[in-house]
């Protein structure tokens, strides 16, 4: 193979776009704002779920404390004093995540 022949062959065609990829003009690329107002609602998206997913922990948890207070005796006062207090603080807390989510979630419809 000539020199002028490898050149050719490792040079990209005119329909190929600089990674590689062939372009495809059927459907106009996304301008840059597009993408960026996507990948923003994507993201809201994905906090709402992990806001979620808080909710659901939390929910768990104080019913752990709740089972613990409630075995009476098993486990001392201490701790049955504890997971009370425990129980009672992760509802509140609880509320709040859930009034602030709500916030958030009516913030980003309208």
């Amino acid at each position: 193979m000539t020199k002028v022949a490898k050149i050719e062959a490792h040079r990209p065609s005119k329909s190929m776009s600089a990674r590689g990829e062939p372009e495809l003009s059927l459907v106009p690329p996304a301008s840059a704002g597009e993408r960026a107002r996507r990948l923003f609602n994507e993201a809201r998206s994905i906090s709402m779920e992990h806001l979620a997913a808080l909710q659901e922990a939390i929910d768990e948890t104080r019913g752990l404390a709740l089972e613990v207070e409630d075995a009476g005796d098993l486990y001392g006062a201490g701790l049955q004093d504890f997971a009370r207090r425990l129980a009672e603080e992760l509802f509140w807390r609880g509320k709040n995540l859930q009034a602030l989510t709500e916030r958030r979630r009516a913030a980003a419809i309208g």
